[in-house]
């Protein structure tokens, strides 16, 4: 996949059933050129999530996650009987290896 994502608003939900944490804000599992700038998230567990790159590591097939602003990364259960891992960005799965010419710059967390 070749994905743009520009301008938009993430406004994560609390969840309807216990023992659950709120989503991710972008879930992007396989692809070749990933660009995410200038949005907005709030209240999401996990903000953006990457797996698989299947690039072939030139400038033009990378990934490149800039410019964006986030808040209130919440990791709670709905009950609060426990915690979730969050992160702003998570990368893995990279059996293509790293993607050369990766940017992830001038982000508000």
């Amino acid at each position: 996949a070749n994905v743009t994502v520009r301008n938009s608003f993430f406004h994560g939900k609390e969840p309807t059933q216990d023992n659950r944490v709120r989503g991710r804000g972008i879930d992007a599992p396989g692809f070749k050129n990933l660009v995410i700038e200038n949005n907005f998230f709030e209240n999401n567990g996990a903000v953006i999530s990457v797996d698989n790159y299947y690039g072939d590591g030139s400038p033009n097939q990378t990934i490149k996650i800039r410019y964006n602003v986030v808040r209130n990364i919440d990791g709670r259960y709905r009950n609060n009987t426990g915690k979730y891992l969050v992160q702003f960005v998570a990368l893995q799965n990279f059996g293509a290896g790293n993607p050369r010419y990766a940017e992830i710059a001038w982000n508000e967390v």
